[in-house]
């Protein structure tokens, strides 16, 4: 854990250096455009500190990165540093003498002189602006090809892990299939087993380059070291009971192995086709797309949920779960020594369930140590990535608020953050630290709100209607009356209607003229 954070440390710093160097050079540049009243040899002395400050950091973080077991490149380049110091030591002699004709108002103090000075300030302040930007940009580059090289290094580790692996699983069931088929007492029984301690072997290798693996990639965590102590556990049992020609129960816990194996290539896989598709994201987007307030809310509440289930497991333990699963496979195997008693119906058979039974009362003490390794491993990865998520959220918050301008109660949350990572580090999973990540997640509520009813405007608010309209229906009846008592109208020839409905039309005409 501790080598992990060390390192996100150095790689962090670095980042931070090379984005504060970039604004030196920004404050550099904006100096040499400013007038002569504001151009002043104390502004300048003020960035000269700032420099040679960054240039001690940079130092600081080269003697930490070296400290590390795989010490990260920090790239420095003395000569670029050194002429930004000239630049800068020249534009602040240029300055103070430019001051000092200025108190002295003497006859020789001509424009002439005072605007030549200022001239060459400026260029040098120009120059020192170019060579900082320069030695920024060289940095940002270099880390960029560090991350890409060492991603690239860990897929194709990562790869190697996942054949080496898909052969122990095979060469583990071609060997537990020739100890189904042989007897106890045959001559290569004794061959068999030293093959199944060569493979114990070679699944140990894979272990180690898992573990140098997990140092650089957080995401092999607890399910991965659980798989890793079921394939231990099974192998180890194995041996054990075929040594005690227990052929039943230690071809079972070859099995056993055998899954577990197949569990974790699984698993693997998985995080390499997440790693792979990272690398082309990556190499595809280079850094587009920053999170917006509601997705830094929902990560946050991400990582409340990550801090509780390491709690929970703190107070809990991996104990009980141990007991729990050995009495599982207890259960299994005990099946197994009785189909054996049973088909053996023998002196044999029994012996096999009785060493089987003795067997289950010690597996589980050996499980324990086993998973009580594998539970401070997993808790002190999840405390990484908790902190290195968390780190990341107030970075992405910070990049937002100076997008929108805003601050007041962001830089507020991104102090609280800063104070949960350094919590973090210190004292670990605490009921204190959970409770101030659940504060800032209400707080960006708050936050979120707040923006809303900042942006609400009138476009979509409800309106009364005010306006009168007309209704044009008895005007249309009127036009309808007046059209049919035209002279071409009443003019037509009679329609050859029945006496009854041309009493009808009489009285309909007659109502009308009414």
């Amino acid at each position: 854990m501790l080598e992990l954070t060390k390192r996100f440390y150095v790689e962090k710093k670095l980042e931070q250096l090379a984005d504060d160097l970039k604004q030196l050079a920004k404050a550099q540049d904006k100096l040499s455009e400013a007038t002569e009243d504001k151009n002043t040899k104390e502004k300048q002395d003020a960035l000269n500190a700032a420099f040679k400050e960054f240039q001690k950091a940079l130092e600081q973080l080269k003697k930490e990165s070296n400290a590390l077991k795989k010490p990260i490149e920090i790239p420095q380049d003395k000569l670029d540093e050194k002429e930004v110091n000239d630049e800068q030591q020249k534009a602040t002699d240029a300055l103070e003498q430019k001051e000092a004709q200025q108190q002295e108002n003497s006859k020789s103090d001509t424009p002439n002189t005072k605007q030549q000075n200022l001239e060459n300030a400026q260029k040098s302040q120009k120059k020192a602006a170019e060579k900082m930007k320069q030695i920024s940009n060289n940095m940002q580059q270099s880390m960029q090809s560090m991350s890409g090289e060492q991603m690239q290094e860990d897929i194709e580790m990562l790869r190697q892990i996942l054949d080496n692996l898909v052969l122990f699983s095979f060469d583990e069931e071609a060997l537990m299939n020739q100890f189904k088929t042989i007897d106890a007492n045959d001559n290569k029984f004794a061959n068999y087993l030293k093959k199944q301690n060569a493979l114990k072997e070679h699944f140990e290798h894979i272990d180690d380059s898992l573990f140098a693996l997990s140092l650089r990639q957080p995401k092999l965590s607890e399910d991965v070291n659980k798989q890793i102590s079921e394939v231990y556990f099974n192998i180890d049992k194995a041996l054990e009971r075929l040594a005690e020609n227990q052929v039943y129960q230690g071809v079972s816990n070859q099995q056993f192995a055998i899954t577990a194996t197949n569990n974790l290539a699984d698993m693997l896989s998985d995080i390499l086709d997440n790693m792979q598709e990272s690398m082309s994201m990556s190499m595809g987007q280079g850094g587009q797309g920053d999170m917006q307030l509601p997705d830094i809310i929902m990560t946050q509440e991400q990582l409340n949920q990550m801090m509780q289930q390491g709690l929970k497991q703190g107070k809990k333990g991996k104990p009980k779960e141990g007991e729990g699963n050995k009495k599982g496979n207890s259960e299994k195997e005990g099946q197994d020594g009785e189909n054996g008693e049973k088909g053996n119906k023998g002196e044999q058979g029994k012996q096999s369930g009785q060493h089987g039974n003795e067997g289950n009362k010690g597996e589980n003490g050996q499980k324990l140590g086993g998973e009580g390794q594998g539970d401070g491993f997993y808790n002190e990865a999840l405390l990484y990535e908790i902190y290195q998520k968390q780190q990341q959220l107030r970075e992405a918050l910070d990049n937002r608020l100076k997008k929108e301008g805003k601050g007041g109660i962001g830089s507020s949350l991104s102090k609280q953050m800063e104070e949960i990572e350094l919590e973090l580090l210190n004292k670990g999973f605490t009921n204190q630290t959970l409770q101030k990540m659940m504060n800032l997640k209400h707080q960006l509520l708050k936050m979120e709100n707040a923006t809303f009813q900042q942006g609400e405007d009138n476009k979509r608010a409800s309106e009364t209607n005010k306006k009168q309209f007309d209704n044009n229906a008895n005007n249309q009846t009127i036009r309808a009356k007046q059209y049919f008592q035209t002279t071409e109208i009443l003019n037509r020839q009679a329609l050859p209607l029945q006496q009854i409905y041309k009493k009808k039309v009489q009285q309909y005409f007659k109502n009308s003229n009414d």
